[in-house]
């Protein structure tokens, strides 16, 4: 009786290569789309590190000159690294969520204080109202409830206050906007904004 020999297996007969993946070319145009969101992605950082720090160091020789202490409030420098870090056409990036998302925080703390009392309830309060107002608003900025805590934190009920936010927050607005419109624009393109993403 002869023995059966097992016949050769060549090197694609192999059990281990029926399972590898191989790695396909991707086509021209994706590698070129990729290579344009990398570049647009670091220009937008860049554009954060040098005009963010700017803005706030203006705005703290503004303080000084005008007493107005509130025009740099803590959650601008978040807003502002917020608008040149992202998409400047994603909805994060509109006038209700850099301007009036902040101004509303500033109200909603400014009426908690004047209603109610010091206290956990207060806290309580100005943070189930100001996630409501976002929600409403459609506001997706975080800040914004940051600003609405800040108002219990300094204590202010003016104003002033109010007007402080409002006039920071506008006019990172414009520079961001002028930004967008003479720099970013003509290298990468215009495109329609996004529409909220809300779950």
């Amino acid at each position: 009786m002869s023995a059966t020999t097992a016949p050769n297996r060549g090197h694609h007969d192999r059990p281990e290569n029926v399972f590898r993946s191989r790695r396909r070319p991707q086509p021209a145009n994706a590698v070129a789309q990729q290579q344009v969101g990398t570049r647009r992605a670091r220009f937008c950082l860049l554009s954060a590190l040098i005009i963010v720090p700017l803005y706030l160091a203006g705005v703290s020789v503004l303080v000084g000159a005008t007493h107005l202490r509130y025009l740099l409030y803590p959650s601008l420098a978040a807003i502002g690294y917020d608008l040149f870090i992202r998409d400047p056409h994603s909805w994060a990036t509109t006038f209700r969520n850099a301007v009036v998302g902040p101004v509303m925080g500033a109200g909603v703390g400014v009426l908690t204080m004047v209603l109610l009392p010091v206290g956990p309830l207060q806290v309580l309060a100005v943070t189930v109202v100001a996630m409501g107002a976002m929600r409403l608003l459609k506001v997706v900025l975080a800040p914004a409830l940051a600003v609405a805590l800040l108002t219990l934190l300094t204590g202010s009920q003016s104003l002033a206050y109010l007007f402080s936010v409002a006039a920071s927050s506008l006019a990172l607005m414009l520079i961001f906007r002028i930004w967008r419109d003479l720099l970013y624009v003509p290298r990468f393109g215009p495109r329609e904004p996004e529409p909220p993403r809300l779950t």
